[in-house]
């Protein structure tokens, strides 16, 4: 189509070029036809003529007026063609050297996307290298995973060439966050896996950069979970913010849209992708909505100078899906969280969620809320009501085993199953947290001194079924003697002897080498009556500590 046009323009030159130089010929010739009539018999006369000027005086002066305009003509065309000319040759110049100057600036412009895109991609890396690290160092106590951090030598120059576009306080943001990184490059690089100094100051700068740069709401204990290519929905919002405008500078103008939407809303986008919306004010300053690389919902709220203050903050698990919904409300000049919903994606009970509530002083009150132990395993997840636990929720044992499912009442267990090492405990009832009516398994009951009852409770005591309960110590006092005595106080730490077989020979043994030792018979329950099995040794287990170990 270009072809085609710049065809036309060339042909309508040539043809203005031919007509300028034969209208004035064809003028010529009508202005001798007018004076001589017939241009053969002219020529003709004024060929018998010749010799004779004083009769083609006239002639000759008429023809010379007519030649003198005629050259005068033609020599300010060429003056007009050559000026045009030399115009041509000049614009040409000129727009050769804008053409340069263009590409010049456009070179310039490449380089500093370039530039932009490294700090951008450092950045990424460096949060990522941030997260594994707090996995494998701090949470996990191994070894330090990568143990060498890598970020482009010319990172200083990289910075400092967005001068123009992100403001003095974006700019320190990022020396800053590169300082950090690289406080923690030395330390790996100078790093002894057997010095515990190493360890423990390494883990310490760690720990410190994470608070400063991680979201406050995300629960440390399972990072590992939040793994994905980039760490964007791990860091606080606004430093989210900081990451997007360098991500909004690697693109040149002709990827960056402004479309008035209405009387006070504007969308921006990035490579057709929505970047940014606003509903009332300036670019990330007033009501406006940033949103992620693929376009979805990052913040919605006001925002102030390029920071965020109040709205919602979302966190994606995939493109689309959200793994966090937080509200932020903003008194004074403190960010505090109002209403947070975290999911997990790896539970597979009722309760889908780490948090999901109103936060009053930093805490859920009502909703569902995740604690943890010390070695970050989970200890419970439920629902609460007043900041008590109420209705469904499972306990877990520092191991990660089910320890309690079921539901509460009044911050107590009130109706569910209890596990010990992982295995089922009991099923049914419970008062002032602990069983009372349901069915029990190898339970063990220190106040009515029984062990391992099968069956089934009423009024957290033995009511139908068989266990083992206490016959005689090492004293020869009886079960009677001791209820009597009133005086004894269950041992938590007793040790079951497992064997069964030779019961009889591993009973004699147990009681030669303690000197305090206690013999349990097998019992069975019906309807709260108990009855003894025969007085025999295999119908026995002699329960022991260690610690009365003879000598």
């Amino acid at each position: 189509m270009n072809e085609l046009m710049t065809g036309k323009k060339s042909r309508r030159k040539h043809y203005l070029l031919i007509v300028a130089f034969i209208i004035p010929i064809i003028l010529t010739a009508l202005i001798l036809y007018l004076i001589f009539g017939d241009f053969v018999a002219a020529f003709l006369k004024m060929w018998n003529l010749r010799g004779h000027p004083n009769k083609t005086a006239d002639a000759m002066a008429s023809l010379s007026y007519i030649g003198t305009i005629l050259i005068a003509y033609y020599g300010l065309l060429t003056t007009a063609l050559f000026s045009y000319l030399v115009w041509r040759v000049s614009l040409g110049s000129f727009q050769i050297s804008n053409d340069l100057k263009k590409l010049e600036e456009n070179r310039d412009k490449e380089i500093y996307r370039e530039q932009a895109l490294i700090v951008y991609y450092d950045l990424q890396r460096g949060f990522a290298y941030l997260r594994d690290l707090y996995i494998s160092n701090v949470l996990k106590s191994e070894h330090p995973n990568p143990k060498k951090l890598f970020f482009s030598n010319d990172w200083i120059k990289n910075v400092a060439s967005l001068r123009n576009e992100l403001s003095n306080e974006d700019l320190s943001i990022v020396y800053q966050i590169y300082n950090d990184f690289f406080t923690i490059q030395s330390l790996l690089e100078n790093f002894q896996e057997e010095s515990s100094e190493d360890i423990n100051e390494l883990s310490k700068v760690i720990n410190n950069v994470r608070e400063l740069y991680f979201a406050d709401f995300i629960p440390m204990q399972v990072l590992n979970e939040f793994s994905s290519p980039t760490a964007e929905d791990i860091i606080d919002i606004n430093y989210f913010i900081v990451l997007q405008k360098i991500y909004s500078l690697t693109f040149s103008n002709i990827h960056l849209k402004k479309i008035k939407t209405g009387i006070n809303t504007f969308d921006i986008l990035i490579d057709g992708v929505l970047y940014y919306t606003g509903r009332n004010g300036d670019v990330l300053n007033g009501e406006g909505t940033i949103y992620n690389k693929n376009g979805y919902e990052k913040a919605k709220g006001h925002f102030v100078d390029g920071k965020f203050v109040t709205g919602q903050v979302y966190g994606y698990f995939d493109s689309v899906n959200k793994r966090y919904a937080i509200t932020y409300r903003t008194t004074g000049s403190e960010r505090k969280i109002a209403y947070k919903e975290i999911i997990d994606l790896n539970n597979t009970g009722e309760i889908g969620y780490f948090y999901k509530g109103d936060v009053d002083n930093g805490e859920i009150k009502n909703g569902i809320i995740t604690k943890f132990h010390s070695n970050g395993s989970i200890a419970f997840r439920g629902n609460i009501v007043n900041g008590e636990r109420e209705g469904s929720g499972t306990s877990y044992d520092i191991d990660g085993k089910i320890s309690f499912k079921g539901e509460y009442k009044s911050n107590l267990r009130f109706r569910g199953t209890l596990y010990k090492n992982g295995k089922k405990s009991f099923e049914g009832n419970f008062q002032d947290g602990r069983p009372w009516n349901g069915q029990v398994f190898n339970y063990v009951f220190n106040n009515e001194k029984v062990r391992k009852f099968t069956g089934e409770i009423l009024n957290g005591k033995p009511y139908s079924g068989s266990g083992y309960r206490y016959k005689r110590n090492e004293h020869g006092e009886d079960l009677d003697y001791i209820i009597y005595q009133e005086n004894w106080e269950p041992d938590e730490s007793v040790i079951e002897q497992q064997e069964i077989d030779f019961q009889d020979y591993i009973n004699k043994k147990t009681r030669e080498e303690y000197n305090h030792w206690e013999d349990y018979i097998k019992t069975d329950w019906l309807d709260g009556n108990t009855a003894e099995r025969e007085d025999i040794e295999e119908n026995i287990i002699v329960y022991y500590n260690e610690r009365d170990r003879k000598n």
